[in-house]
């Protein structure tokens, strides 16, 4: 391949990622819009319970905001630590993509911990196949890459089918603990997120009666007493 190609490709493809970031970001902030402006025709009597109950947020829209988190996980990841491997690594070519394809799922194994955390807190019935959709989306990001890297899809021959089978097993690895732990941070935290949300969007006149309820708390009470 020549400069002028290597160039050519180097600059389409931090283009195409940085179009991926671009689209996600403009996902997060259209989903953002929709949810202010369905919070908007609900009392806050409704708002209160709903984030209580964890019904506050419909599951498909905390499951696209999910993804493009994701999205933009990958995106960034790519402009940012692809180029510092290839700085940083020398490896052949034969070693290159898997190394490399490692590496990223490696990385977005700790992005879905915190995607994990995110769905975990806001929807009352945690799906498995929720966080299966998240993993399938993360690995058909890789196997999108290696086809950009390789300019070849993987075909249905049994190499390439092989080669599918060894990419979702390594994403299966490197990101179901991320969607493990994900769940238990959101569970031990899960009151104190609650508690976030509630206070946010009281009124001021509830917040100030709210923190000077504090000191009839039995717990509070005792130790003033003491």
């Amino acid at each position: 391949m020549g400069q002028n190609d290597m160039l050519q490709n180097i600059i389409s493809n931090t283009i195409g990622h940085l179009l991926g970031a671009a689209i996600g970001a403009l996902s997060v902030i259209y989903l953002r819009f929709y949810m202010n402006r369905a919070e908007k025709s609900t009392t806050k009597q409704e708002m209160v319970l709903d984030i209580k109950n964890k019904t506050h947020r419909p599951t498909i829209v905390v499951f696209l905001y999910a993804l493009a988190i994701l999205q933009i996980a990958w995106s960034v990841a790519l402009l940012t630590i692809m180029p510092l491997i290839d700085h940083y690594l020398k490896t052949s070519e034969y070693e290159e993509i898997p190394l490399k394809a490692l590496l990223m799922l490696l990385f977005m194994g700790g992005v879905m911990t915190i995607v994990s955390a995110y769905v975990a807190h806001r929807l009352r019935n945690n799906r498995t196949e929720l966080y299966i959709g998240l993993i399938l989306a993360t690995f058909c990001l890789a196997v999108t890459e290696i086809s950009i890297l390789t300019s070849d899809f993987p075909t249905a021959d049994l190499e390439g089918f092989i080669g599918l089978l060894m990419l979702l097993g390594f994403s299966c690895i490197t990101l179901l603990p991320g969607v493990a732990l994900g769940r238990f941070i959101a569970q031990k935290t899960q009151l104190e997120f609650t508690m976030n949300q509630l206070f946010k969007r009281l009124p001021l006149k509830d917040k100030k009666e709210l923190i000077e309820l504090v000191d009839s708390l039995p717990s509070i009470a005792s130790k003033n007493n003491n």
